[in-house]
């Protein structure tokens, strides 16, 4: 029960500290009342009253523009891109207020407290209203400025933060989508060969094998070596060369100086599928599916085409299914701006481009 009570006046305190306006009052409170200790040590003629009377008239101005600064003039005019009618109108406020205050302190002086301006000479105490307001006018809209981008860059890294979680868990979607949509690809074709009874059944179970290991272990890290994931797409399409048993004409290339390099997972497997499935040829000539893997130091060049009938080169090629769809918005979130994908149709083949951005 006391733990509880002690929390309670612990989380009171802590709202109490956290009020601006109690802040604002405990800080020119102090400010003052420093000031007023040190004007009465120095003059010993000088009652506490009429040193504290004395301090507010030179830091009034300096309050009253800091206020109308803050919560009106920057906002309103500032902010609102109103920064010509701003300038004038601070100015033209600044000058209002400061001989409006030092006018007070004057009469107020002279007919109750008139060895204040033995003190201080009109001058000398125009000269510092000027310069006090002046000064404190600039820092208070300097620590609001500062203030201000700090909260914005607060916003901003949240919003970052925030959007980075929505990406992971959107590619973790994506990424969920392809290992059931390419295992039913597989057992498919491997039902279709056990149901003609096929030596090559057991074949692609091994490689199927193989695949899968590599889809439930390592293209669960977010990038993959380069190396593994060509591996991968050369078995990927070894096992559908099996699947087509010498019907098609398949041959696959790649540059071995990219293997350093490393690549978002997966991303070529809708595009092996989409060239197996839609594999055609007229009639006389064979069927074929070219891959090859190329580029530079900086930029990888994925390329596949396969030849297709008439017929075929006339479906709309945006609607290839899941797997392109998936892939699009893959490379959107893992590559912006840093890849260029082409899918075109002729009357005789089908053919992709993709190129991407790569680092180490």
């Amino acid at each position: 029960m006391p733990n509880k009570i002690n929390m309670q006046y612990s989380k009171q305190f802590i709202k109490l500290v956290n009020n601006r306006l109690l802040q604002h009052i405990l800080f020119w409170s102090f400010f003052i009342f420093l000031e007023t200790l040190h004007i009465y040590d120095k003059t010993s003629e000088v009652s506490m009253l009429a040193a504290l009377l004395s301090v507010l008239s030179k830091f009034s101005s300096a309050i009253i523009l800091i206020y109308l600064n803050l919560l009106i003039f920057i906002p309103y005019l500032l902010e609102k891109n109103k920064t010509l009618f701003y300038i004038i109108t601070i100015v033209a406020v600044y000058f209002i207020i400061v001989y409006s205050v030092y006018g007070f302190h004057l009469l107020f002086s002279l007919e109750r407290y008139t060895f204040i301006e033995d003190h201080i000479e009109r001058p000398r105490l125009l000269a510092m209203l000027f310069g006090l307001t002046f000064l404190l006018t600039i820092l208070s809209s300097l620590i609001h400025f500062a203030k201000r981008w700090v909260t914005l860059k607060d916003v901003e890294l949240d919003f970052k933060e925030e959007q980075r979680q929505r990406l992971e868990a959107e590619l973790k979607t994506l990424k969920a989508q392809i290992n059931p949509h390419f295992l039913f690809n597989s057992l498919n074709n491997i039902y279709s060969l056990s149901l003609d009874k096929s030596d090559l059944a057991p074949e692609m179970i091994l490689k199927l094998s193989d695949l899968m290991s590599y889809i439930i272990y390592d293209a669960r890290e977010e990038f993959v070596p380069l190396k593994k994931e060509l591996e991968f797409v050369k078995n990927h399409s070894d096992l559908e060369r099996i699947r087509v048993n010498g019907r098609v004409n398949v041959n696959f290339e790649s540059d071995d100086n990219l293997l350093q390099y490393n690549i978002a997972p997966l991303l070529f497997t809708p595009f092996i599928e989409n060239a197996f499935k839609y594999v055609s040829a007229r009639e006389n000539q064979k069927a074929f599916i070219n891959i090859k893997f190329s580029g530079n130091q900086d930029e990888l060049h994925f390329f596949i085409e396969n030849s297709a009938d008439e017929e075929l080169t006339t479906f709309e090629h945006n609607n290839h299914g899941i797997g392109i769809e998936n892939v699009k918005k893959r490379l959107k979130l893992i590559y912006p701006d840093k890849h260029k994908l082409s899918i075109e149709h002729s009357s005789s083949k089908f053919s992709i481009s993709l190129k991407i951005k790569i680092e180490n």
